[in-house]
């Protein structure tokens, strides 16, 4: 019990990585299985501990898979599948993902990214720490669009 706590722990990290981003090849000793083992290795051990650990991990790769894949369809129809589940704890994650459907939908149809935006607040944030001898607002703020223009005529 408290072994596999402490496995847990420390290797929980690798049920959240894709499965094609886990190493199957790099056998690596690990101290709390006391052997050589690959990253895939560990996560099938890790599941074999509990029965519901297993299938949310499977439901949340096929999940995962229709997301990559912009299959809306079959990924609704998994949830649509979930909420039927025995599992309190499931049917009560994917009521909210019938809740919020239409947006789900327009999220997959939609290719979106907060990467200029974010780019821009991260050059603010830069001018701000920056501009901390700044006497007055509206020289900051001059500043900033004087930045920003140059940002986009480099674009």
């Amino acid at each position: 019990q408290q072994k596999m706590g402490r496995r847990m722990k420390r290797y929980g990290r690798l049920l959240m990585k894709y499965e094609e981003d886990l190493d199957d090849k790099k056998y690596v000793y690990h101290y709390l299985f006391k052997t050589e083992l690959t990253e895939t290795m560990i996560v099938n051990e890790i599941l074999l501990y509990d029965e519901e650990l297993k299938e949310a991990y499977e439901y949340t790769r096929e999940l995962l898979t229709y997301y990559r894949q912009r299959n809306y369809t079959e990924f609704y129809n998994l949830i649509k599948e979930g909420t039927k589940s025995t599992r309190k704890l499931f049917r009560q994650k994917f009521n909210i993902f019938i809740k919020y459907a239409k947006s789900i939908k327009i999220a997959f149809q939609v290719e979106y990214s907060n990467g200029v935006i974010e780019g821009i607040n991260r050059k603010i944030k830069l001018l701000n720490r920056m501009s901390y001898g700044f006497k007055y607002f509206t020289y900051l703020r001059t500043r900033v669009f004087l930045v920003q223009e140059k940002l986009f005529k480099q674009s």
